[in-house]
């Protein structure tokens, strides 16, 4: 499978599965992955082994609040495997029936805003490295 065509399916395919385990809407919203009346969840997703820190947009993190103002946010950093590789995968394949196992972490939103902003030329990012939930236990 093309890995841009992966990329965008798999994020699906991770929000309808934290939707459905927490019983929140994930139907499209603007912005934020899942809204639910109370909260709302921004999920960032890795696959173990591949990729580097999961990339978090300054707008993401500034504009999300202003939208959701009275929701409590959160993060979900996500690393999933696959019981094949991506370039053997399929349009037509189900997704969901090739992930393996997946580990996830929630931080409130406001653990992500003491964290160092990168000025690349794409744009503004917090890099959040996958390390520091090894390292962490807040």
């Amino acid at each position: 499978m093309n890995p841009l065509d992966f990329k965008m399916k798999i994020d699906k395919c991770n929000k309808y599965w934290l939707g459905d385990l927490l019983k929140i809407d994930y139907k499209d919203h603007f912005g934020i992955d899942l809204l639910g009346k109370d909260f709302g969840i921004e999920i960032k997703n890795r696959l173990i082994g591949h990729g580097g820190p999961w990339a978090v947009t300054t707008r993401q993190i500034d504009t999300y609040p202003k939208l959701n103002p009275k929701k409590k946010l959160f993060f979900a950093f996500i690393l999933y495997n696959l019981n094949t590789s991506i370039d053997d995968l399929n349009e037509e394949d189900n997704l969901e029936s090739h992930v393996t196992e997946r580990t996830i972490w929630f931080r409130n939103w406001s653990w992500i805003l003491d964290k160092p902003r990168s000025y690349v030329k794409t744009g503004p990012y917090v890099y959040i490295n996958k390390k520091i939930f090894s390292q962490s236990t807040d």
